[in-house]
């Protein structure tokens, strides 16, 4: 992910996550938290349809790591 700018928190931004099985998704999500190495994000009005294709995203990546 690259920031443009500093982040505060509560504060709403634009992210565009890329996912491996489709187009980049656009969502709007709250700052929850952020240092200089690390942010946290709460995702905002979610549609059903990205909620699930972010879960799979998700899933898939701690198979790959061996986190499950």
């Amino acid at each position: 992910m690259t920031v443009t700018g500093e982040l505060t928190p509560e504060e709403l931004v634009a992210m565009q996550i890329p996912l491996p099985s489709t187009k980049p998704m656009n969502v709007r999500a709250s700052v929850r938290y952020c240092t200089q190495a690390r942010s946290g994000f709460e995702f905002v009005d979610l549609r059903n349809q990205q909620r699930e294709a972010i879960e799979a995203a998700c899933e898939k990546l701690s198979k790959v790591s061996g986190h499950e």
